[in-house]
């Protein structure tokens, strides 16, 4: 290598802030200011000279350590984020429901810049979109459709535990803590969005939009960040507490090392913000797409009568006895209630009201000590007086069609409260709820009156032909 006979020089030497050139791929803060001096040391005929400190401009030629000036830029910001459904299958519910808790469906938003970002927040209807779980197309469309933030983080939304907080005000962009969820809670309609009732297994497919905004929002439109320094926008769109959001405005201009600018970094949603379009990358916003799923019950409910006793044909128990419906006789009636095996949901069963109606001058009344219709045939029964369940206790109800622990017959309408009444009189309406008669009490693997798929439960009853 040849050398100078006048100059050799020694080193060049790079003092600062250099640390992103490292091998950790963790990026710097953004608006943070990066630094550095370059120290050039030199000889003249052997002789070590004073080093001489870099500046920017036409530089520096005064030799000494100082007499230099850093070389400065900002950290510039990225913004860079995403939302993604965080359950791994549709949100079942139930028509007609408004439950806040069991309505809840639930994204993460996760901050991926180098900057702690703001985020307002936008619930949104895919009108026939396509199920992300099933590919099922979304056929009904729910009502006040509204994102509330996860406040406590444990994964359920409750008005007293979380409140009604409609926007992200701060997530930070350290891995770890750079994530917040989101819920978009709607209210279930009835009816499909063509009209026609809601049947089990209907699907409707909803998205959470979010829009990247200041650090520290209050959720006003004003904090959104429509645009960055890189010549992309953000096409707006109406969200929480913001209300109306405009379109950015194109800026594309040169870098300033002495100003934080921002550039767009987010990938495509599924939607953009103004609902009318798939999102595009690099607009400032992100999205992604879940689903509600009606899971009812499918309940059918039979009634049938039988004429268990006259007092001229006798008993209907016994061979060859054919008792008529003429006065004094006695009708079972039996309703039987089944949710079908192929149903989504349990039916939690509150009241059965049967008013016995008759027409013309006819009348019955109600046999308040219940027949015993369950006589092998050829048994002798005292018609009144063969009481199946005991006095005064007028109708059964039977859940041997169910998987209950205490399955089996139980009986009500007794002197005391135990969860059937009778209006009274000629032609009254037996009332059953089924929350307070015993054989349908909480249990366990039960609540209060629940009938699962494929179960069935009778209430039998008898009146007197009058």
């Amino acid at each position: 290598m040849k050398t100078s006979k006048r100059n050799k020089l020694l080193s060049l030497a790079l003092t600062g802030g250099l640390g992103l050139f490292s091998a950790s791929n963790a990026f710097a803060a953004a608006n943070d200011d990066i630094s550095n001096t370059a120290t050039l040391s030199y000889e003249v005929g052997t002789v070590l000279q004073t080093v001489i400190e870099s500046a920017g401009g036409v530089g520096n030629a005064t030799p000494g350590v100082g007499a230099g000036t850093p070389t400065l830029f900002k950290e510039d910001r990225v913004v860079n984020f995403t939302v993604v459904r965080e359950a791994g299958a549709s949100r079942p519910v139930a028509p007609g429901s408004t439950d806040v808790t069991a309505n809840a469906v639930p994204f993460l938003i996760q901050n991926l810049g180098n900057a702690p970002l703001g985020f307002l927040l936008k619930g949104v209807h895919n009108l026939a979109g396509t199920d992300p779980y099933t590919a099922g197309t979304d056929i009904f469309t729910p009502i006040n459709i509204r994102t509330y933030v996860d406040i406590n983080d444990d994964g359920i939304y409750t008005l007293a535990g979380d409140g009604a907080v409609e926007f992200v005000g701060s997530l930070s962009a350290t891995p770890g803590v750079n994530f917040v969820r989101v819920f978009v809670i709607s209210d279930i309609p009835t009816l499909r969005t063509a009209g026609t009732g809601i049947q089990d297994n209907d699907l409707a497919v909803v998205s959470l939009v979010a829009q990247v905004s200041v650090d520290g929002t209050t959720g006003i439109a004003a904090d959104a960040i429509v645009s960055d320094d890189n010549g992309n926008t953000s096409p707006g769109g109406t969200f929480s507490v913001a209300g109306l959001v405009g379109p950015g405005a194109v800026v594309d201009i040169i870098d300033d090392p002495a100003t934080m600018q921002t550039v767009f970094n987010d990938p495509a949603g599924t939607e953009d913000g103004a609902g009318t379009a798939p999102g595009v990358i690099q607009n400032g916003q992100h999205a992604d797409a879940s689903s509600y799923i009606i899971q009812t019950a499918a309940l059918t409910v039979a009634k049938s009568s039988e004429v268990i006793y006259d007092p001229l044909n006798l008993d209907s128990f016994t061979a060859g006895n054919f008792p008529k419906a003429i006065p004094t006789a006695y009708i079972q009636y039996t309703i039987t209630v089944t949710n079908d095996p192929a149903a989504g949901a349990s039916a939690d069963l509150t009241t059965l009201v049967d008013a016995i109606a008759v027409t013309g001058t006819a009348a019955v009344a109600l046999d308040v000590n219940l027949l015993d219709s369950g006589k092998a045939l050829g048994a002798t029964l005292n018609f009144p007086g063969d009481e199946e369940g005991g006095l005064v206790t007028a109708v059964r109800v039977d859940t041997l069609g169910t998987a209950r622990p205490s399955q089996g017959l139980s009986y009500c309408l007794s002197a005391v409260a135990d969860g059937c009444t009778y209006s009274g009189g000629l032609n009254g309406s037996v009332s059953v709820d089924f929350s307070a008669v015993a054989g349908m009490a909480v249990e366990a693997g039960y609540t209060a009156g629940e009938l699962k798929p494929g179960e069935s439960v009778e209430i039998v009853f008898n009146v007197i032909v009058q």
